[in-house]
């Protein structure tokens, strides 16, 4: 979820000064086997997530909202506007919440799914 905020934090600040955006895929496995993150404290990691998702909100605060149609491109996707990247990334950190905390997840559309509690463990070996 840390990758996530980071990759969703250089499009929306890149995309600002641009037309149009073309970014990398998110290549799980080389980020976090270049980052380690089985080493790291739980508690850092949830801290260094949150305050990144508080930046985030900063930074979505600021943006004019003429930015939000501009077009994004993930990798080999289809081009996409901000918008819907915002909206993907919120329905993606939602999902994730969800599997943590063992609430229902009510999507965007509202629909609701089953999630489940993961022990420390099980959450390092998800990420790793």
């Amino acid at each position: 979820m840390v990758d996530s905020a980071a990759n969703n934090h250089q499009r929306y600040v890149r995309v600002q000064s641009v037309d149009e955006l073309s970014f990398p895929d998110y290549d799980q496995e080389a980020w976090v086997a270049s980052q380690d993150y089985c080493t790291c404290e739980w508690d850092q990691l949830v801290d260094l997530w949150t305050a990144y998702n508080r930046h985030l909100a900063h930074v979505l605060e600021a943006m004019p909202a003429t930015n939000l149609g501009k077009p994004c491109r993930v990798g080999e996707s289809q081009t996409d506007s901000l918008c819907d990247l915002i909206d993907q990334y919120l329905a993606h950190m939602r999902h994730h919440l969800a599997q943590l905390t063992a609430q229902p997840l009510i999507s965007n559309k509202g629909m609701k799914h089953n999630a489940r509690s993961y022990t420390t463990e099980e959450r390092c070996l998800r990420v790793c």
